[in-house]
């Protein structure tokens, strides 16, 4: 679970919450039990006919045209070839749902048609998480995610949330007040300054961008496409999102894929279990270079974790040297281990920039957290002639993950709590969760009624979870929770770090192209063992005879 709030360039961020470390990591990542609790309204009541009002938008006709990725929101459509096959439309829908008759916004669409009409099952929406992943960007990488079999037989739909990417984007006017708090790690003052930013730019559509309000999108979208039923593949919070679906829309819910599962009753309100979650993935990450021998780091778990806690105790004091670039700092070091995490495969270049750091020698981690594209040094502080000068940056993470949070949990004293709850149980993560709790503590929407409750989608056909066993991001131990709330699932694993069960290898595309494709189900207990490319080391070749 990760934020995409970025700084302009020129002004790296030193400290962000929790959620946001992995932002800084883009280059390495290709992309969150309690039971017994009451089920949740999910903002309103679940409702299968639309009601009158919502008519208009429920028939309206989609105008489809031929894009590309960087044509999205061009008037002139792209060439086929450019294309290579994806349409892309917009959606109107209600700002608020309450007032259906006011305001409107639109929603971004694309879809990649399937290959096999005469076999074709319908649509398949996606989501890759976030929250504040573009969904359009997701579906353009179709070709690369899904396998041939899925897309033949479905059209690949993605879809930018309210709030995020194309569909009305949550910005915030920040200006030298906010990057100088945040400089010197006054959490209380940036997050004060932030919700005020955010509410001078986006403050219209703050309150209507919620979990709730996007699954209400998503069945406009669904209706729109003329499908009966939606199916349905959702990453990390795109498996929140799908399990709020599920709770308003359970007879139209179809075929649902949830991967790198999200326990509402966890995320974010328990201060502990993010940030733990990512502290066991270091510690899978770490043992892992060293059971694979020749570990650059170090010979054991214990001589590599006492040269980090080290390099960071003299990060401390004072940045590590990284040849022509800018120095790096701590938050930077921890934003690439929190980062790496997602992705197995970009453990080994991890492993090389940890070595070298070692050694005193940054340049590793100054590529890969910020890339040549980043490596400026902090420019100017204003503008020509000393007037201060305001940046649009995003605030769709906190737009969508504060509304989770229980009022009660949304204050000054209660986000200074969550911090010292997270040390006791991570030490190398939990800096962030006390500025995270407290970007929510002045944010300018309320919170969802069903916030941190469980959730339980009566009456939905079988919904497969799916879930990496040593996912830093997203524990398993949140995916068996939700298996437990849901009224009908079932739950696969993959016996693997790293944040997505489906790309890992054969048996996990298995497992969800059979659900998909035939509604197979997995059986009880169904355990994969497929492990990133990257970690298999290549076969020795055989000496030749003499």
């Amino acid at each position: 679970m990760r934020s995409q709030t970025r700084r302009p360039p020129g002004r790296p961020r030193r400290t962000l919450p929790v959620a946001a470390f992995a932002a800084a990591v883009s280059l390495l990542v290709t992309s969150c039990g309690g039971a017994g609790q009451a089920a949740p309204r999910a903002g309103g009541d679940a409702t299968e006919a639309p009601r009158e009002s919502l008519a208009r938008f429920y028939t309206q006709e989609l105008i489809w045209r031929s894009c590309a990725p960087g044509d999205w929101g061009g008037s002139t459509p792209a060439p086929s070839a450019e294309a290579g096959g994806f349409e892309c439309a917009k959606l109107t829908v209600p700002l608020d749902y309450a007032d259906p008759s006011g305001p409107t916004i639109e929603v971004a669409l694309n879809r990649l048609p399937a290959t096999d009409e005469s076999r074709r099952i319908g649509a398949l929406f996606t989501n890759p998480g976030g929250p504040g992943g573009s969904g359009i960007d997701f579906a353009f990488d179709a070709k690369g995610f899904f396998t041939e079999r899925v897309r033949e037989r479905y059209d690949i739909v993605g879809m930018d949330p309210r709030g995020i990417g194309e569909s009305s984007p949550v910005e915030c006017l920040l200006g030298d007040p906010f990057f100088k708090a945040d400089d010197a790690g006054h959490t209380e003052r940036r997050a004060e300054l932030f919700a005020a930013g955010c509410a001078k730019k986006s403050g219209k559509v703050l309150p209507h961008v919620g979990t709730d309000n996007t699954a209400r999108d998503l069945d406009v979208a669904r209706a729109a496409l003329h499908q009966d039923k939606l199916h349905y593949y959702g990453i990390s919070y795109g498996t929140l999102l799908g399990q709020f679906y599920a709770q308003q829309f359970p007879k139209k819910t179809g075929r649902m894929v949830l991967d790198s599962v999200v326990d509402p009753t966890h995320w974010p309100g328990d201060a502990t279990s993010d940030a733990n979650g990512y502290e066991n993935g270091l510690t899978v990450m770490v043992q892992t270079c060293v059971d694979g021998g020749r570990c650059p780091m170090g010979d054991t778990r214990a001589a590599v974790m006492a040269k980090l806690d080290d390099l960071l105790a003299k990060l401390d004091k004072k940045e590590l040297p990284a040849g022509d670039g800018p120095d790096v700092s701590k938050f930077e070091v921890l934003s690439l281990l929190q980062g790496a995490t997602y992705n197995e495969g970009a453990w080994p270049q991890v492993y090389k920039a940890l070595a070298a750091a070692f050694k005193g020698d940054g340049k590793g981690f100054r590529a890969a957290v910020y890339g040549p594209e980043d490596d400026a040094e902090d420019g100017a502080e204003g503008a020509a002639g000393g007037k201060s000068e305001e940046f649009a940056l995003s605030g769709s993470y906190e737009a969508v993950a504060c509304l989770h949070l229980a009022a009660e949990d949304r204050t000054t004293a209660a986000a200074r709590e969550a911090g010292q709850e997270a040390r006791k149980v991570a030490p190398h993560f939990s800096e962030g969760v006390e500025a995270q709790r407290m970007a929510c503590a002045d944010w300018p929407a309320p919170s969802l009624p069903a916030a941190d409750r469980a959730v339980r989608a009566r009456g939905t056909p079988p919904i497969l979870l799916v879930n990496n066993t040593y996912d830093g991001a997203t524990s398993v131990a949140w995916a068996r929770g939700v298996h437990g709330q849901l009224e009908d699932s079932m739950l696969a694993t993959n016996t693997s770090g790293g944040h997505g069960f489906y790309p890992m290898g054969d048996c996990t595309h298995k497992v969800v192209d059979d659900f998909l494709l035939n509604r197979t189900r997995p059986e009880p207990g169904k355990v994969c063992h497929d492990r990133n490319k990257a970690l298999i080391p290549s076969p020795t070749p055989t000496p030749k005879a003499r």
